[in-house]
């Protein structure tokens, strides 16, 4: 059931709060705490010196790559079991892997436990505490994601100072050990992930029995009744359209919400992959994960060849999470206000990203990495503009099957990208063509963004994509049209 005010429109009032922070959380304890592998990725090439650099680079990417990769895997899962589920089983998989692999001798064994156990823990819990963000959050998605960015940023930052203390104090096994009993969080964060439907009436909201004049009751998807009263709070009839609410939650309850097949699943994807729009979304989506995760796994080891003490190299490598803090948020606020476009943000932000990265091994000293460090996680928060451009621009009833097949190739461009940086300084002894390699992908990501308008003039619609979308989200559009036809 669903309190729902239609007076001054807040959506679940302050529960949505409670959402924001613990998507948060999923955030940080995922990807934020797997960002800190350089300090992994280091030790490792001293206790295993024979094994390639490239293959340790491999085990250091895999967790988000795998994470990624099986994103349609997860997606089923959430539908199955739901989000708060689904947090609660990924944060036990991803504590599992780490704990597990302070046991490994062995980069093959690290392999298994920290690439595969650990990244589909992983990837799970992220992808379960976006799709709750994309529930509770709407027309401000694009603040949403810089306050998530922002709070992977500063876990990044504190996760590696902690980890190389722990390191220092306890060897990598020891750190490993503590960081997996860490990531219990996880779960308890996970039972807060509560679907709209159920918010309003469920013992952990701790605002489930504040009401006031025109709330209204309904089990129906929050987030259309939000869309619907966006379109229509001018002269609105607030006693009248709680009564069409109620009449069609009532048709709801008779019907049942509507679920896909796997064989609709495939429809729906193969008429995405005609769609120009999705073609550009996902091809820069590609480019930037292929080259983004490249930073954190290689800047220390970059410091240490120049030979910069460990602490400050591990300084070095948290000045990513320092500039993420505050740039997410500070973007997010600024394009917010400006009322720009999330691709177009997202272009600005990677391309300056990209320019940073190719340029800095012309200051390859202390204080350069310093700089650069701190530039590439200012500009670091473009993913959350590329997901709010997913929602935007494929619609929000597509988000979930759009952003399935986006983490897939994510997952294959964070496992090859590492890769190749290490197979670049295998190959020159050196980290500038590794670096380089990385901004020009970066820099391409955002500047190919510029043929929006282009991309979308030029994409035709034909009745079977219309027919499809309006199947998909037929409860949410005649509620919207009972509501505007009685206000007309």
């Amino acid at each position: 059931m669903t309190q729902t005010n239609l007076s001054t429109f807040q959506p679940l009032g302050r529960f949505r709060w409670v959402i924001l922070f613990c998507s948060c959380m999923c955030n940080a304890f995922t990807w934020g705490t797997l960002y800190s592998c350089g300090i992994l990725y280091s030790c490792w090439c001293r206790e295993f010196p024979t094994t390639s650099k490239a293959f340790i680079s491999l085990v250091g990417a895999l967790p988000v790559a795998v994470g990624c990769v099986l994103g349609p895997v997860h997606g089923i899962i959430i539908r199955k079991i739901g989000y708060r589920n689904a947090t609660i089983l990924g944060g036990l998989l991803m504590s599992s892997g780490w704990m597990i692999s302070s046991f490994m001798n062995s980069m093959m064994g690290l392999l298994i436990t920290f690439g595969l156990l650990t990244g589909f823990g992983a990837g799970l819990a992220n992808f379960a505490g976006s799709t709750a963000l994309n529930d509770y959050y709407i027309k401000d998605r694009v603040f949403a994601e810089g306050v998530v960015g922002s709070a992977l940023s500063f876990v990044m930052f504190i996760s590696t100072e902690i980890l190389q203390k722990l390191t220092e104090a306890y060897t990598w096994k020891g750190g490993m050990l503590i960081f997996g009993a860490i990531h219990l969080h996880l779960c308890v964060v996970g039972l807060f992930l509560i679907r709209p439907d159920q918010a309003s009436t469920h013992a952990l909201n701790y605002w489930k029995k504040k009401t006031n004049s025109y709330q209204v009751t309904t089990s129906l998807d929050t987030t259309e009744t939000i869309r619907m009263v966006e379109d229509c709070n001018q002269n609105i009839d607030k006693n009248a359209l709680a009564r069409k609410i109620v009449e069609a939650e009532e048709k709801q309850n008779q019907t049942g919400p509507p679920k896909r097949s796997i064989k609709e699943f495939m429809k729906i994807s193969w008429k995405l992959w005609g769609k120009p729009s999705f073609m550009l979304l996902i091809i820069s989506d590609s480019f930037s994960w292929m080259a983004t995760y490249i930073p954190f796994v290689h800047l220390v080891e970059r410091a240490r060849q120049l030979d910069i003490d460990d602490e400050t190299s591990a300084l070095i490598s948290s000045c990513n999470g320092i500039g993420g803090a505050i740039g997410r948020v500070f973007l997010a606020i600024v394009f917010q206000k400006i009322k720009i476009h999330p691709l177009y943000a997202y272009a600005i932000t990677q391309s300056l990203a990209g320019l940073a990265t190719m340029l800095s091994p012309l200051w390859s000293t202390t204080e350069g990495l310093f700089v650069y460090a701190t530039i590439f996680g200012f500009m670091s928060g473009g993913y959350g503009y590329i997901k709010a451009s997913v929602a935007l621009m494929l619609g929000r009833e597509l988000y979930g099957i759009s952003f399935s097949w986006f983490l897939l190739l994510e997952g294959f461009g964070l496992a090859l990208g590492p890769t190749i940086g290490g197979l670049l300084y295998s190959s020159t002894k050196s980290y500038d063509m590794t670096f380089i390699f990385s901004g020009g992908l970066i820099f391409i990501s955002g500047a190919m963004c510029v043929w929006k308008n282009m991309v979308e003039s030029c994409e035709l619609v034909n009745n079977d994509d219309y027919d499809e979308k309006v199947k998909l989200s037929d409860d949410a559009l005649e509620l919207k049209i009972t509501a505007i036809s009685h206000v007309i």
